[in-house]
């Protein structure tokens, strides 16, 4: 990461998509927080390095998980900006939807909780 903010220097503010090529979302996102959305975003919520989305070098190539990423992110964007603001009982300030809210820093989504097998909590009311 410290070597491609080193490679922008002075080009940090501009658009994504005028810095760095074959950029599909995110065009309008400073390059700065575009390198930013990668590193933590996608790489710290996943567990990920650059090279699992890109071939080291050559950024603009598309690999699989790439592709996958772009999707995914399609999908949290419809559900933080069409379905979530549907649900009129949300606190004012809710959590949005995000790559760590599913996969929690690993590249399989966890789809289970853990199961108590002690005797059920009682709420308190």
């Amino acid at each position: 990461m410290d070597s491609i903010l080193k490679k922008i220097v002075g080009r940090e503010l501009e658009p994504a998509g005028k810095v760095f090529k074959n950029v599909v979302l995110l065009k309008d996102t400073p390059a700065r927080d575009f390198l930013r959305k990668m590193d933590v975003d996608y790489g710290r919520a996943l567990g990920w390095t650059c090279s699992n989305c890109h071939v080291v070098g050559q950024f603009d190539t598309d690999k699989k998980n790439k592709r996958i990423a772009r999707q995914m992110q399609v999908l949290t964007n419809y559900i933080n900006g069409t379905e979530l603001p549907k649900i009129t009982e949300l606190d004012k300030e809710y959590e949005q939807v995000s790559c760590a809210m599913c996969h929690r820093g690993t590249n399989e989504p966890k789809g289970t909780i853990p199961v108590s097998t002690g005797p059920m909590p009682i709420s308190p009311r």
